[in-house]
């Protein structure tokens, strides 16, 4: 009986030893089942995100450049009007001037033009769209590169034309035309006095001299093309409205 009593205990802790083992190993294998993330490999991920969407996002931005640089549109009330261009970029920025009379100006940057710009009518409560064109030069002094153009003098305008119909009263186009350097009769002491008032005396000492001009496009005098008008005729036959509306360009002269 003596001896049956420490077989007894010797058995008992074994027994509980043995499973004190197997309840670690348990644990150590759930433990190992769970993956564990470092904070490193996340912020790399999110990084890696991150430039994925950032290369995405700049991708959809350089696809759209082109369509955002060479179209300008026109949103009003009862009009509707589109211009792109091909030939050169037609930008916006903020250059659009409402003036008095129904009319809009352009800024255009140096380098742009109007010649070959397409004018789309994409909504309209008027039945029948007519365009006309007109361009205004005026007197353009110039010394070794610079030069001083008198915009609030004299100057010359053009006809109204009309302009290439691709789509009667839907889609037009502005032709590539060279501009005339035609010009008004003038007196010769009033222009001095012009260039003394508007340029200054350094321009002036370029001409006072001049006892005579054969021709105004001789150096250093050239007429240059200062403004672009395009007239939209709006019809509206149902309700008996007509109207005009001019838009303006005023084109770059140079440096």
């Amino acid at each position: 009986m003596q001896l049956f009593k420490p077989l007894f205990f010797c058995s008992l802790i074994a027994f509980f030893l043995s499973c004190s083992t197997k309840e670690k190993k348990s644990a150590t294998v759930e433990k190992n089942e769970t993956p564990v993330i470092s904070k490193k490999a996340e912020q790399e991920d999110n990084n890696s995100k991150i430039e994925e969407e950032t290369r995405e996002k700049t991708k959809a931005e350089e696809s759209s450049l082109d369509d955002d640089t060479t179209e300008v549109k026109i949103s009003e009330k009862d009009l509707e009007i589109i211009f792109s261009s091909t030939n050169y970029w037609f930008e916006y920025n903020d250059s659009i001037e409402k003036l008095e009379n129904d009319t809009i100006n352009f800024e255009l940057d140096l380098g742009n033009d109007v010649r070959g710009l397409n004018i789309k009518v994409e909504t309209s409560k008027y039945d029948s769209i007519e365009v006309y064109q007109q361009y205004k030069n005026v007197i353009s002094l110039m010394n070794d590169g610079k030069h001083c153009d008198l915009v609030n003098w004299k100057s010359h305008s053009s006809e109204w034309l009309a302009i290439k119909t691709i789509e009667a009263n839907k889609h037009f186009q502005i032709d590539t035309f060279e501009y005339s350097v035609d010009f008004v009769s003038f007196n010769l002491n009033d222009l001095k006095v012009e260039v003394k008032n508007s340029c200054g005396e350094m321009w002036y000492d370029l001409i006072k001299e001049i006892k005579e001009i054969q021709n105004i496009n001789e150096y250093p005098f050239g007429v240059a093309t200062y403004k672009f008008y395009l007239k939209f005729i709006l019809h509206n036959k149902q309700e008996n409205i007509k109207k005009e509306k001019i838009i303006s360009f005023s084109l770059p002269l140079g440096c």
